[in-house]
């Protein structure tokens, strides 16, 4: 398929209302001057032309909880969170989706450096070294 992109997806249920309630976020962390690490938002998902959202609503009329699903674009530079809030803990962000944690767009590439890793982990046990180099000999000698 040509111009076909690789999307990640985030499928997520909110509570708009009530003790608990918790809402979607786009947004990113950002150390402040007192060194602390504090979540920035940007805009609603729903807001953002990038993102492909998908919402519904479930219980009653007005709806109790609201089920999302969430297409994310590969190179999308903002993380996404949702935030829950109610008495006892006022703000807690819990990110569902960020940038760094995305697959990589080489996989390739990300399978080599496994394997080198894999490697250097079994640095001093000659006999697993070796079997690892038998099992991916010929993956190394193409790089």
């Amino acid at each position: 398929m040509v111009g076909h992109t690789e999307m990640s997806e985030v499928r997520v249920t909110t509570k708009p209302d009530g003790f608990g309630r918790s809402w979607l976020e786009t947004g990113k962390y950002e150390v402040d001057a007192f060194e602390r690490k504090v979540w920035r938002k940007d805009r609603s998902p729903a807001q953002d032309r990038r993102l492909k959202v998908h919402r519904e609503y479930a219980g009653r009329a007005g709806g109790e909880v609201i089920n999302w699903i969430i297409e994310i674009p590969e190179g999308y530079p903002l993380s996404i969170a949702k935030i829950t809030f109610d008495r006892i803990n006022p703000k807690e962000v819990e990110i569902l989706w960020s940038p760094e944690a995305a697959p990589e767009a080489d996989p390739q590439a990300a399978r080599y450096r496994k394997i080198h890793h894999a490697l250097e982990l079994a640095q001093g046990n000659a006999e697993l070294t070796t079997l690892l180099r038998e099992l991916f000999d010929a993956e190394l000698q193409q790089v």
